[in-house]
């Protein structure tokens, strides 16, 4: 830019500046400086600042000055007569008009001296935005962002607007640190790495050999008769115990390090058949610790100690089948009454009953026999004894045992009963009332159906209680426990009917271990389990170790304990209540493989280094400049191309490899602000093909260009293929980075990450829960987004989003299956659009109740268009501890709050927004004895959120529809808008409105106009 042409804008803008001022139709200092002394200082000046609004001190010169925003605002309020308030002293219509002309006009003169300055500032990729350039650029899904800092938010609350995105001599190493660790696993070493593979294949009784077993606090470890260990070799071969491994490790060491748990499952949630272990659907823990911490139940973990990479791509194979319910029959029924009578050593037993002494077992390890008692020898290990039984026909049988008080010998014993797949433990604390005296008793177990013939009764658990005697009695018909159970087996039986044509589904997990509890996290997708019953196919579950909570290995330790990770799954069909089976799983076998490399080399390494002469320094030069294409987003010029080709001359001696080379170069490209930042040519008014590119693709993607995007650029098509290219991106699945990275801030659904509830007022608000909630508001927006339905569903829709864990958390039948679908939804229901969504509920609550405050500030900020200012300093939140609020409703406790005077004029103006929400607690359910009434400052009455809907609907669409174009418009041009923005956005809000409110439309309107190409 030349300083002629610098002259002439200098001029042009004074003639312009001149021509403002002779025609400037009132005088500020003698017409407008004294209405507002009159009619506003006294509440915005030195002494008074309601809503920390200062008038007396604005610049008039808004062309030169820095209030132009500010007195747009002042506009806005004065416009709509919200203010003065109603009462003080009005300005007569003649005066409120003197005021509104003067400041539109100048305001009007201001925006076209600023517009050619109102550039969209250069911006550094937000941390998600890095992350997602780098998995695509490299090929590899990792976390590369997870070390970077978090990204600071705006005003209008975005991470990617470019005047909050700065760099500090850390983020910048830290950028380096993380290029050097993502070209080495995209690049991998000269040599493939030796994998380590171990595989579990489960089966009732199918083994005779015990290796690795596991202990420690509430452990539910699985009989090592009932699984087979197998290690292999890297072609794939079962290893003997006698041989090594590919890390050189003895077979049966490693085996020995290998064992399963069902930590946090409840014993009669899963059971062992023929071929496999039978999950039931996962009933999940209330959120409270320590039983939160041990994941749904049932679960099932693979435990390895220290024999596991602590990084690295790695895979979880799960051999599985869907199941009959009738490999794992109804399930134990515990009982406290049995027809057996036990007084002064006399034992009397109904009809048919089997009785079995302590000299019948089988004993098994750490077992003897005491007078005529079986005790465990180490009460810290595992004792077992085994029973032979034969069951003479089918039927229902009762289990009791005569067994020895705990008395002052011990604080508590575990008598655990396991039989046919199903397992049930009897714990007892010396506390008790039947344990104070030295003796035997009596203690009846458990009800189970039985097949005639042959079945082993086993009784194992560490701190073993001790037997006498076993009794087996069956149910007749006058037994009043054959009621009890009949009716337990038709609540089995209709829990089962109704799952019948369900699918059940696999979760998997990755953790470590600690003594109560474990740090776990799901990876890669729930898969459903199809084919026929029983027939089993192998489900494969892919991560990367170092973006999971993998134990760090200190080999040191001789904690029993230390270095275990989990590999684990759960059925994740999920259910509500113990009684309900949900669709059974049968899994047959699991497999860990790690390091898992399909090929060899990878095809993230022969994207950078595709076949050639590496020798060739043609070939060198083509690798550095395809990757500078592809990193930079853009074709770089051969002079840059060139700068980065020397330095790789330079340094190339210094490594032995000539791939470590060559990634010195690729490590300094992405290091470059031409890979960091959105950098844009400012030559024309308008973006070039290029920067457009860029645009569209973070805007939709969150991500760089593909292929087919630059390609349009090169050959300079993208402008005549702009409507064709907009269809396939918002159709792309990439689209799905944009809907959650622009709702999760637009709406602050982080609010609801961080939202810790109350879960001894809602117990059955749990992480799935949670989980499901942000996924519903998601679903929402992106079928709005797809079928380009009108923004004004955002207020109010004929349907919700939900999958069966959501919809059964609501109290909405009909809904089956783990998939989000459309869902249509009556009055009754009190759903639909995102006002009523959970996350939006519970993210705006306090935990406990409903906060129709916080509420209120969300709905008027993020869809009507009207922010309300922000508190008074040192204003108090509501305490709801404050004496004079007991007994009171949220809503009463405000309306005590506004007869203060510093408040009431703010709240007068949001409380009823938000008090139209009291119908829902603070968990998104609706409540249908609270008391929404209240009215809006245009004296409108409503009774509830229903009736909130329609009044938006008839009389702010326009200002909803006006305000998703704003915080969609601000996101996508990645920086905050002003009052310089308002024509630009009434053109794409009228556009918008006369095609119908549609979704689609708007983005694609957005990115159409003249503003998203403003330089």
């Amino acid at each position: 830019m030349t300083k002629r042409f610098l002259s002439f804008l200098g001029f042009a803008g004074l003639a312009i500046s001149a021509q403002a001022a002779d025609k400037s139709p009132h005088d500020f200092e003698k017409e407008i400086k004294p209405l507002l002394e009159t009619f506003c200082i006294r509440c915005h000046g030195e002494r008074k600042q309601k809503g920390e609004v200062r008038i007396d001190i604005l610049d008039p010169d808004m062309i030169k000055g820095m209030d132009a925003e500010k007195w747009h605002a002042a506009l806005d309020v004065i416009n709509t007569e919200d203010m003065p308030p109603e009462d003080v002293k009005q300005p007569s219509a003649e005066e409120r008009q003197t005021i509104v002309d003067w400041m539109t006009y100048e305001l009007k003169v201001a925006k076209e001296m600023k517009r050619g300055k109102q550039n969209n500032v250069m911006r550094r990729l937000t941390k998600q935005q890095y992350t997602n350039t780098l998995q695509d650029l490299l090929g590899l899904e990792a976390e590369f962002g997870k070390k970077l800092p978090p990204d600071p938010l705006s005003h209008m609350g975005f991470s990617n607007s470019g005047e909050v995105l700065s760099m500090s001599q850390l983020q910048f190493e830290y950028y380096e640190q993380i290029a050097r660790e993502a070209l080495d696993a995209a690049i991998g070493p000269e040599e493939k790495p030796t994998s380590r593979r171990y595989q579990l294949e489960f089966g009732d009784k199918i083994s005779n050999k015990v290796y690795g077993k596991i202990s420690g606090y509430k452990t539910i470890d699985l009989s090592a008769k009932n699984f087979h260990t197998h290690v292999f070799d890297d072609q794939g071969n079962k290893l003997d115990d006698k041989a090594k491994t590919p890390q050189g490790d003895l077979v049966e060491d490693v085996k020995k390090s290998i064992m399963v748990d069902f930590r946090g499952s409840d014993r009669e949630r899963f059971g062992m058949a023929q071929d496999g272990v039978v999950l039931y659907g996962a009933v999940p823990h209330v959120e409270k610790a320590p039983t939160s911490w041990h994941g749904a139940s049932p679960n099932l973990k693979m435990l390895i100690r220290n024999h596991f990479p602590e990084a690295g791509p790695f895979a979880f194979r799960v051999k599985a089948s869907r199941s009959d319910y009738l490999e794992t029959k109804t399930g134990f029924l515990p009982v406290t009454e049995t027809q057996v009578s036990y007084e002064n050593n006399e034992l009397s037993t109904p009809k048919g009953a089997q009785i079995f002494s302590a000299s019948d077992a089988q004993m098994g390890k750490n077992m003897t026999i005491n007078n005529g008692i079986l005790e465990g020898v180490d009460r810290g290990n595992v004792s077992q004894a085994t029973f032979k039984i034969n069951i003479p026909a089918d039927g229902a049988y009762q289990i009791d045992v005569i067994r020895p008080t705990l008395a002052k010998n011990h604080k508590n014993g575990v008598l655990g009963l396991q039989t046919d797949g199903q397992e049930y433990r009897l714990k007892v604390k010396s506390k008790s009332k039947t344990e104070k005296n030295p003796g035997l008793i009596l203690s009846p177990m458990v009800i189970s159906e039985f097949k005639a013939g042959e079945h082993e009764i086993e009784f194992s658990s560490p701190n073993f209680l001790g037997l006498a005697k076993v009794i087996i009695s069956p149910l007749g018909d006058d037994n009043p426990l054959e009621a009890k159970f009949s009716k337990a087996k038709k609540r089995a039986e209709a829990s089962q009917a109704l799952y019948k044509n369900e699918k059940p589904s696999i979760q998997a997990f990755v953790g470590a271990r600690g003594d109560d509890g474990m740090d776990h996290k799901v990876f890669d997708s729930s898969k459903v389990v199809k084919g026929e019953i029983g027939v089993p196919d192998i489900y494969e579950f892919q991560g990367r170790l170092e973006d999971l909570p993998v134990p760090v290995k200190d080999l040191s330790s001789q904690n029993k304990l230390a270095n275990i990770m989990i590999v684990g799954l759960y059925n994740d069909n999920l259910v509500k209540s113990k009684e309900v089976f949900g669709a059974p799983l049968k899994v047959h076998s699991v497999e860990f493989e790690a390091p898992y490399y399909p090929e060899w080399p990878m095809l993230s390494y022969k994207e950078i280094f595709p076949t050639g002469d590496k020798s060739s320094d043609t070939y060198t030069k083509a690798v550095i400049q395809d990757f500078m294409n592809r990193a930079f987003r853009k074709n770089v010029t051969p002079a840059k191309v060139d700068r980065y080709f020397n330095y790789w001359k330079e340094i190339k001696a210094d490594y032995q490899r000539y791939e470590d080379g060559v990634k010195e170069v690729l490590v300094a490209i992405l290091c470059s602000p031409e890979f960091l930042y959105l950098s844009e040519e400012k030559a024309n008014q308008k973006v070039d093909d290029q920067a457009l590119a860029n645009r569209m693709s973070y805007f939709l993607w969150n991500s760089s260009p593909d292929e087919k995007l630059m390609e349009l650029v090169n050959t300079a098509k993208l402008n005549n293929e702009l409507d064709n290219e907009l269809e396939r991106m918002i159709n792309d699945p990439r689209m799905k980075d944009f809907i959650a990275e622009f709702a999760k801030e637009w709406l602050r659904l982080d609010r609801l990450d961080s939202m810790s509830v109350n879960v001894d007022k809602y117990p059955d608000f749990t992480r799935f829960v949670k989980r499901d909630m942000k996924l519903e508001t998601l679903s929402f927006l992106e079928y709005c987004l797809e079928n380009n339905l009108p923004v004004s569903d955002f207020i109010d829709s004929d349907f919700a989003m939900l999958n069966q864990n959501l919809a059964e958390f609501y109290g909405i039948e009909g809904v089956r299956g783990n998939d989000f679908r459309p869902v249509k939804v009556s009055a009754e229901s009190h759903r639909g659009g995102i006002l009523t969504q959970g996350s939006i509920l519970t993210g705006h609550s306090d935990g406990t109740q409903g906060h129709p405050i916080k509420r209120a500030v969300w709905l008027m900020e993020k869809l009507l268009n009207d922010e309300p200012p922000p508190p008074p300093p040192n204003v108090p939140e509501l305490d709801a501890d404050n004496p004079s609020f007991k007994g009171l409703t949220i809503k009463q406790q405000l309306e005590l709050h506004r007869e203060k005077s510093s408040c009431v004029s703010c709240h007068e103006k949001i409380d009823p927004w938000g008090v139209v929400f009291e119908k829902y607690d603070a968990v998104g359910r609706f409540n249908a004895k609270a008391d929404p009434k209240t009215e809006l400052l245009d004296g409108t009455e409503l009774d509830g959120l229903d009736e909130l809907k329609t009044y938006v609907m008839e009389n702010k669409k326009r200002g909803v529809l006006e305000s998703v174009t704003r915080h969609l418009l601000a996101y996508g041009l990645g920086r905050d808008l002003s009052y310089m923005d308002n024509e630009d956005i009434d053109q794409i809000v009228d556009e918008v409105e006369a095609k119908g409110f549609g979704f689609q439309d708007l983005v694609k309107t957005i990115v159409k106009h003249q503003i998203f190409r403003a330089n």
